[in-house]
């Protein structure tokens, strides 16, 4: 058998495997309106009517990898309502760039390392989602992910 139709049979079965767990947990509507969904979230994303450079969306990146470890550009505007908000990311985090340059060199280093490969696929997957796709940017968005992170249990409270 050609490997073709090895791969073509794995994709069926998942295929199949994926409509019933969609129907014996009562989802079918989820898939029903899923492009209407994905059009809803597609408005948060820096394409479309929002569209953001890529160059721009690079120095947010730069940005939110500082602030996952040193505290963000923030103050507080007068309005209506006093609100914290986020300082614009006008050029790339020097810091944010020597941290994530070390972060994939320690990850190619230490590749034979399941925790590292782990590591570096998180970090592909940030970068896919927070500066290809641009998930976030509109808002300048980025970094109130990196502080949902850090606020939470992780390397910088101790616990691995």
């Amino acid at each position: 058998m050609w490997v073709g139709a090895k791969l073509l049979r794995r994709i069926i079965r998942a295929g199949i495997e994926f409509a019933v767990l969609v129907l014996a947990f009562s989802r079918a509507g989820q898939v029903y309106h899923l492009l209407e969904r994905l059009s809803f979230l597609i408005r948060f994303s820096g394409v479309g009517e929002n569209i953001i450079s890529f160059a721009s969306r690079l120095n947010q990146y730069s940005e939110f990898i500082r602030c996952s470890f040193f505290s963000p550009n923030a103050s507080t505007q007068a309005g209506k309502y006093i609100s914290w908000q986020l300082g614009p990311a006008e050029s790339v985090s020097k810091a944010g760039l020597v941290l994530f340059i070390l972060a994939v060199t320690g990850a190619f280093i230490n590749r034979s390392r399941k925790i590292c490969r782990l590591a570096l696929m998180w970090l592909v997957y940030s970068f896919v989602i927070l500066c290809a796709i641009g998930w976030g940017t509109p808002e300048n968005g980025l970094i109130l992910l990196a502080v949902s992170v850090c606020h939470g249990r992780g390397i910088l409270h101790g616990t691995w």
